[in-house]
């Protein structure tokens, strides 16, 4: 039984032939199930260029909130007292890896 999300672009070879496309989902082990983004059709340089730019986005949230989150690192270091930076900033490198973990895994 497979437990996990995928995105994947997959080459179809095009012969000339009606090709059929069958999906078998469930959604029994997963709550977010299924298939949650559309599915697009097209050659590798139209795919690729729908992809890329949600991709350039992630990497630059990914490094805006990672920063911010050692950031706040320096200032606890600073601070010793002020522990809200420290846990702002774990709050910020957390969510900086949960958001970026299907690109980098």
């Amino acid at each position: 039984m497979i437990r996990e999300l995928n995105l994947a672009i997959v080459r179809i070879p095009f012969d000339g032939n009606p090709i059929h496309l069958v999906l078998q989902l469930s959604n029994f082990s997963h709550k977010k199930g299924g298939v949650y983004e559309t599915i697009t059709l097209g050659t590798q340089d139209h795919i690729r260029g729908v992809r890329e730019p949600g991709i350039a986005i992630e990497l630059f949230l990914f490094g805006s909130i990672l920063i911010i989150g050692l950031y706040h690192f320096g200032l606890f270091i600073l601070r010793r007292f002020e522990r809200s930076s420290l846990f702002f900033g774990i709050f910020c490198v957390t969510i900086a890896i949960e958001g970026s973990v299907i690109y980098f895994v």
